[in-house]
């Protein structure tokens, strides 16, 4: 019987995913993310995200390699005059995309799903600095919360897309990324309780194999 547990050490560490399990096949594939984000193609034609707006109200869901927060109301965004509704978010210590080789102190992922069933990815890095009250208060959640969610979004919302996979098994490929240039900041004591939580659940970087990523300044 194979195994269906997958982790970020040991037997079950990533470069073993695609073996664990037939379903986990697309971890080996040739589309993976996370990546190294170094070369991209500036694209002043790509359309600013309408992002969602109010409370959100939060439920946590623990797992073996990460807790997942899912949205219980309906938040959604606008991209290339498409909607997405944001399912669940949840993070990475330390990050999974990386940008000219530097890993970011922490990575949080928006998974967003439109009715038609594609996957939008929003990625945002975390980097020390100043307390983001937001980042505190979800670590420190019991089972429910309400949240304002942009609390968790740069203010410049330049951005990096490219097409990828989910960073998780199955790996299902065909995923739509948005990585934001600017990181939001997290405390030093606030990163170390994430850090003793999550234990460096992150995905290395993954070959782009010829995939174009292109960047959107914020103008």
């Amino acid at each position: 019987m194979k195994n269906n547990k997958w982790g970020y050490s040991g037997n079950t560490a990533p470069e073993y995913w695609e073996k664990l399990l037939d379903e986990f096949k697309d971890c080996g594939g040739t589309k993976q993310s996370p990546i190294n984000i170094s070369k991209s193609i500036k694209k002043n034609s790509l359309t600013k995200i309408e992002f969602w707006t109010g409370i959100a109200n939060i439920r946590k869901q623990n797992s073996d390699n990460f807790h997942v927060y899912f949205v219980e109301n309906s938040h959604k965004l606008k991209l290339d005059d498409k909607e997405y509704e944001l399912i669940q978010f949840h993070f990475h210590t330390g990050s999974e995309h990386t940008v000219n080789n530097h890993q970011a102190k922490m990575e949080i992922h928006f998974v967003h799903q439109s009715e038609d069933n594609n996957l939008l990815v929003i990625g945002v890095f975390a980097e020390l600095g100043e307390k983001n009250k937001t980042l505190s208060d979800v670590f420190l959640m019991a089972n429910h919360i309400q949240l304002e969610l942009k609390e968790l979004l740069p203010k410049d919302r330049s951005y990096y897309t490219y097409s990828g996979s989910l960073t998780t098994p199955p790996c299902t490929e065909g995923i739509k990324w948005v990585v934001f240039k600017k990181s939001i900041s997290i405390d030093r004591l606030t990163l170390q309780k994430w850090e003793k939580l999550l234990k460096n659940n992150f995905r290395p970087p993954l070959a782009v194999n010829g995939r174009k990523i292109f960047f959107k300044p914020d103008i």
